[in-house]
């Protein structure tokens, strides 16, 4: 009976220990990632090519709390090599924000993130959730300068079909990169009908599924 009234104090102890971390590393990475998660939710809200982010991390919790029987059956190993991934979470979090990189700063969440769980879990569990934290960078609004790269050439691409079906019909179209100039007035093919933000969101969707 005394092993048991030693070792359940110490059991009680080292849990409240690791409350209090767990406590600790949350306040603390929300600290820093306050002004990126707020301008993250803010671009969500504005930008309609990114509103599938609200629903990104509910998925993503989704997917984990899917494999709880498989996870319930790994033993729970802390690494401090999670250290060392915090570490380096927090080295691009500081290069981004030095070169006003939003995309760095955002990304340096996940790796931060990765950190944290294989500090508190192990390698073992973050190895059957990386699907689900690698996930988490589809909430990520792409960088401008790479978007404006993919999403141009789609919107002449969708400019010139939508000039040849035109020209099918006898309507007489004249094309000038994406803006398609008729007898009586000029259509502009846009950001939107570049078909990007559909091809965004069903990849979000794909990788929810896959």
């Amino acid at each position: 009976m005394s092993i048991f009234q030693t070792d359940e104090p110490m059991n009680l102890s080292i849990k409240k220990q690791t409350l209090f971390q767990i406590f600790i590393l949350t306040a603390a990475f929300l600290f820093v990632y306050q002004k990126a998660i707020l301008k993250l939710i803010s671009d969500w809200s504005t930008d309609p090519n990114f509103s599938h982010g609200f629903l990104i991390p509910f998925v993503a919790l989704y997917m984990i709390w899917y494999k709880k029987n498989e996870l319930a059956e790994v033993s729970f190993k802390p690494s401090l090599a999670g250290i060392i991934v915090i570490i380096g979470g927090m080295l691009i979090h500081v290069a981004g924000n030095l070169g006003s990189e939003l995309f760095l700063m955002r990304f340096s969440m996940i790796i931060t993130l990765s950190g944290i769980i294989i500090y508190f879990c192990g390698f073992e569990i973050f190895k059957r959730i990386l699907v689900p934290i690698a996930y988490l960078i589809m909430m990520i609004p792409i960088p401008a300068i790479l978007w404006n790269q993919v999403a141009f050439p789609l919107q002449l691409f969708s400019a010139q079909i939508s000039a040849q079906a035109i020209n099918l019909l006898n309507i007489p179209v004249f094309r000038e990169g994406n803006i398609l100039h008729l007898a009586n007035t000029s259509l502009e093919v846009v950001d939107a009908c570049s078909g990007i933000r559909s091809l965004t969101s069903l990849l979000a969707l794909t990788g929810a599924f896959a």
